[in-house]
């Protein structure tokens, strides 16, 4: 049996770095609760939502692609694709 580990591509990881890109929020200037909703809200792709995830060190969050459910705070959207293989890392 072949190893499908070999396949995927590698992750790259932006540590303590602030997140590169405009976030696009809901018209309170909130994260939405769903990509499905920040999908519709502004028209866009999942590429283009990232999840926000609370992480196990304090004031620090990881942006990431929005498959993310475990500790995700909520989803914004950007005007640039993600790639589903990159993650900021961010003191908040």
């Amino acid at each position: 049996m072949a190893d499908s580990t070999n396949d995927l591509p590698p992750v790259t990881y932006h540590d303590r770095t602030e997140f590169p890109f405009e976030e696009l929020r809901d018209a309170n200037g909130d994260m939405f609760t769903t990509a499905a909703e920040a999908m519709e809200f502004w028209d866009c792709d999942e590429l283009n939502v990232w999840s926000i995830v609370e992480t196990d060190q304090e004031n620090t969050w990881l942006f990431g692609p929005a498959r993310h459910f475990v500790n995700r705070l909520g989803y914004i959207v950007t005007k640039e694709a993600h790639d589903n293989n990159t993650y900021y890392l961010e003191d908040i």
